[in-house]
């Protein structure tokens, strides 16, 4: 199980987010969505707005979506435990 973060570049917000992923004990990919590479994997998870936490299996399942920080880093820590 991992966490694939979407962000991007002057997003306050985003800061956080990779605060919160980061301290999770997961291994965090970062996806910059103003890439080619972050928007097509935005476009994968039907990732609108960010920054966007989402929780994904080994075999890249998707577990859950945040699109609210605040709520990802209360759900993700019970998630994990």
């Amino acid at each position: 199980m991992f966490v694939k973060l979407f962000w991007k570049h002057g997003c306050q917000k985003c800061v956080m987010a990779k605060e919160i992923c980061k301290n999770s004990g997961l291994t965090v990919k970062e996806y910059d969505v103003e890439s080619v590479d972050g928007m097509a994997e935005a476009s994968f998870h039907q990732v609108t707005r960010t920054p966007a936490v989402v929780l994904v299996d080994d075999s890249e399942n998707e577990i859950k979506k945040w699109d609210s920080i605040l709520m990802a880093k209360k759900e993700l820590g019970k998630m994990i435990k």
